[in-house]
């Protein structure tokens, strides 16, 4: 219960006297008379005294009441701003930390170089704080080497007046900078607790620099931090100094940091796991975190992913359980494309056996494809569109035709299948460049619009109506010289109604986007 003292300044201030304002602030900040310390209360009853010009309430905001006190009052930037102005350093240090502070809003570069003076302004005093909050702030976005280097002179200062929590700030720096010797000399003079972080690097930079440094990292290791499963899985598969080669040890640090997500430990787990002196062999899970690997886009484990698929559709036999059976070369296609852009020359090799790239002459007759196009697009839309692909991706009169588009797009290639009377034909095309994609998406797009078939059934004599409507745009445009290889005629006697496919076209596949 407030004291009898107090209860006037109350009343006064309540009927907008800033002096007590003022006052009944102060006693809200520390306590006493009756009234327990309350700094969010007395930061409301400092702002009122302030909003009526008094400088000693503003001075006092900026000296004793931090960010979290206001409940996000718009008002606290203009206080502290005006302490700043009276010589407050600490209202400047609070300032700075406003203008870069996305909580309180988007500062921008204006908001950091004011921020950015402020702190210097204050450094330039000795104030330690301010040394450690603009080291930090130039550490966040240095522009250029010299402003890390004035950063760490300013956080060295911080550590020698007692700030010693600027070490972890020092240490990474030097670890950004692959200053190895003077990163572990400040990661060792970083007050505990210590971090699963902090005993990763400790132990990688002893390990670096020749000291013992698995104890550090086995500790880090059990709290499940991935790069030190990692990297104790690692030591331990090749032999250390430290350790002896032991790849089932190794095997149990890996699998956490694989099951995170990292695809080098997965394929280390792959190779553990196939390798049949490791003492841990076991294909089943060797196959697994290989496909994993492979998923988590692993070069090497694509490309090695990518011929275990095509070795199965070589042989006859049954593709991995890991990937989609009906669509085993669509996998084998994805993989390798990854491997690929890895720069593996293998995987190159082995999309030549999968995939039929567009020969670079394919252009040379663009005018006759587009007379073609419009020719079709007047006569029938569909096969106007049909034509469209078949320029873009190189595919036979018979493809082209018999292809259902908004089934077959994979994004990097298309899945061209063809149901006849014998087995299923299936070819990947690769689109390599943005002037394909394009024809194709609009290809897509003209036969989106059209209206659907009445019924399935009349598929085959949707393929045959095409089909004679094609040829005899090929008779009226007989005059351009189409490259025959690109849009072959087929046999007399595939022109024939007989000869027909009588089947359905393929249906959706669940293919996964390559």
């Amino acid at each position: 219960m407030a004291s009898k003292f107090v209860l006037p300044i109350i009343r006064r201030a309540q009927r907008g006297d800033a002096q007590s304002q003022y006052r009944l602030g102060c006693i809200y900040l520390d306590g006493g008379e009756g009234l327990a310390a309350n700094a969010r209360t007395a930061y409301m009853w400092l702002s009122r005294a302030a909003a009526q010009e008094m400088e000693e309430a503003w001075c006092t905001i900026g000296e004793r009441i931090s960010p979290r006190d206001s409940d996000g009052d718009g008002q606290l930037a203009r206080w502290y701003g005006l302490a700043a102005k009276s010589g407050s350093l600490r209202a400047k240090r609070m300032l700075a930390r406003l203008l870069v502070d996305p909580a309180f809003g988007p500062s921008g570069p204006s908001g950091r170089s004011t921020a950015k003076a402020l702190l210097e302004q204050a450094a330039a005093s000795d104030d330690a704080k301010a040394c450690r909050d603009l080291g930090r702030l130039l550490i966040e976005s240095p522009e250029n080497r010299a402003e890390g280097d004035h950063a760490r002179q300013l956080l060295a200062r911080a550590y020698e007046h007692g700030l010693h929590e600027v070490a972890r700030d020092l240490a990474d720096l030097h670890w950004s900078r692959r200053e190895l010797a003077q990163a572990r000399t400040w990661y060792e003079r970083c007050p505990q607790p210590w971090d699963a972080e902090l005993y990763y690097r400790l132990g990688t930079l002893n390990t670096w620099l020749g000291q013992a440094g698995n104890n550090l990292l086995e500790h880090a290791a059990r709290t499940g931090h991935l790069a030190a499963c990692e990297q104790l899985g690692l030591r331990l598969a090749t032999g250390s100094a430290e350790h002896r080669r032991d790849l089932k040890k190794a095997a149990r640090w890996l699998e956490p940091a694989a099951a995170q997500g990292s695809p080098r430990a997965a394929y280390l787990l792959a190779t553990i796991y196939r390798h049949r002196a490791s003492g841990a062999y076991d294909d089943r899970r060797a196959r697994r975190w290989l496909f994993r690997a492979a998923r988590f886009g692993h070069g090497e484990a694509c490309l090695r992913a990518g011929k275990a698929i095509l070795r199965s559709i070589d042989s006859g036999g049954a593709p991995p359980d890991e990937i989609d059976r009906t669509t085993p070369d669509a996998a084998a296609a994805e993989f390798l494309i990854t491997a690929a852009r890895h720069g593996l020359d293998a995987a190159r090799r082995e999309l030549a056996r999968l995939i039929r790239p567009i020969a670079p002459g394919f252009l040379a007759h663009g005018d006759a494809w587009s007379i073609l196009i419009g020719l079709a697009k007047r006569k029938d839309p569909e096969i106007g569109a049909r034509v469209k692909l078949g320029y873009a991706l190189g595919l036979s009169a018979r493809e082209l035709l018999a292809i259902a588009p908004e089934h077959c797009d994979l994004g990097d290639c298309f899945v061209v299948s063809i149901a006849g009377r014998r087995p299923l034909r299936r070819r990947i095309v690769l689109v390599e460049n943005d002037h394909q994609r394009r024809l194709i998406d609009e290809a897509k797009a003209l036969l989106q619009r059209l209206p659907e078939r009445p019924c399935e059934d009349a598929a085959a004599d949707d393929f045959r109506s095409r089909y004679l409507k094609l040829r005899l745009l090929c008779r009226q445009f007989g005059h351009a010289q189409i490259d025959a290889a690109l849009f072959p005629r087929g046999r007399q006697s595939e022109l024939r109604h007989d000869t027909m496919p009588h089947t359905h076209p393929p249906q959706p596949s669940h293919l996964s986007a390559v």
